[in-house]
């Protein structure tokens, strides 16, 4: 994926003009994605909320068990979008997220970010 074509980056750009560094640690956040298949649960409600991944392929969803057994599709998430974002503040997962296509996720520990002193305020 060239540079310019940064999923995240292009979807972070709709929102704010982005500064060159600001680009380039999100395209840091890309940098490192893995092939996943379609049906794989990439993590369960209630699991640690220690990362985030970013979407470069495919789809993805957040879910809930509901109290019959049943799936509750709560969110679906394409390429750009951010998966986890909503558990930033919690220890815990809230919702389950799994994938409906192929795709590609980069993942990355939450923490790293939050502490880095050089992080642009994006």
């Amino acid at each position: 994926m060239e540079h310019d074509e940064s999923c995240i980056v292009r979807h972070f750009g709709y929102y704010a003009t982005l500064a060159d560094r600001e680009k380039a640690l999100l395209r840091e956040l890309e940098s490192q994605p893995v092939s996943v298949k379609a049906g794989t649960v990439l993590w369960e409600d209630r699991d640690e909320a220690s990362d985030f991944c970013t979407l470069q392929r495919g789809w993805a969803y957040a879910f809930r068990h509901l109290e019959n057994g049943a799936r509750q599709v709560i969110e679906v998430y394409l390429p750009g979008d951010i998966i986890g974002l909503r558990e930033f503040a919690f220890s815990q997962r809230l919702a389950g997220s799994g994938w409906l296509r192929m795709g590609s996720p980069a993942s990355f520990p939450i923490r790293t970010y939050c502490r880095s002193s050089k992080t642009p305020s994006l």
